[in-house]
């Protein structure tokens, strides 16, 4: 069963903020796997191992095995689609043609416009927050539910929508953050959608 969804309620901005922040950056730390099949599990694997003195002194020494499993992580890795890392590092140029899957849905050209409206709320490049926007990933419903409740606690403060209303940047960036969503739905929530749907 899930965990209550946090009560925002109690928390001052500043606390909602940075809860949001620390929910954000557990998004961004896949859990490692033994046998990665995405760059992003690789990566994790790579941060395991590399913390291990066991498989660091055998990598050093030569174990083929070792070395097979970086050698494959490594190349897992550099498959990573690098669209969203070029944004994120202010590097990214638009382009004429470009490839746009379910998987990837957004143009270089739309990250960067997403890029851009982060920095103007005063979201900076290098928090977790402005990577998980630009990256994307899902939410598990615990934290979807949390981010919708936020939102309604912030949107229903009359001296929060006041501030906002009055160009307040610390109130856009708060919006901002709230509305960054998952690009579908915890399953759960898609399934009882449909079932009303239905």
């Amino acid at each position: 069963m899930a965990d209550p969804p946090q009560d925002f309620s109690t928390l001052s901005p500043e606390q909602a903020t940075a809860k949001l922040n620390e929910m954000s950056a557990a998004l961004r730390a896949p859990e490692a796997s033994a046998t990665p099949k995405t760059p992003e599990e690789a990566k994790a694997r790579m941060n395991d191992l590399v913390e291990n003195a066991e498989w660091r002194g055998k990598f050093f020494a030569g174990d083929v095995a070792s070395r097979s499993e970086f050698d494959v992580l490594t190349k897992l890795v550099a498959e990573a689609d690098t669209r969203s890392e070029k944004v994120i590092n202010g590097t990214a140029a638009p382009q004429i043609f470009e490839l746009t899957t379910r998987d990837q849905p957004l143009s270089t050209r739309d990250l960067m416009t997403a890029a851009s409206g982060l920095e103007e709320v005063g979201i900076t490049r290098d928090s977790s927050l402005f990577r998980s926007a630009i990256e994307g990933g899902g939410v598990s419903e615990k934290e979807y539910k949390s981010m919708l409740i936020a939102r309604d606690r912030l949107i229903s403060n009359a001296g929060w929508s006041k501030a906002l209303l009055a160009g307040n940047k610390s109130a856009a960036a708060d919006l901002a953050i709230v509305n960054i969503k998952p690009p579908t739905k915890p399953k759960n929530q898609r399934k009882r959608q449909n079932e009303h749907a239905g």
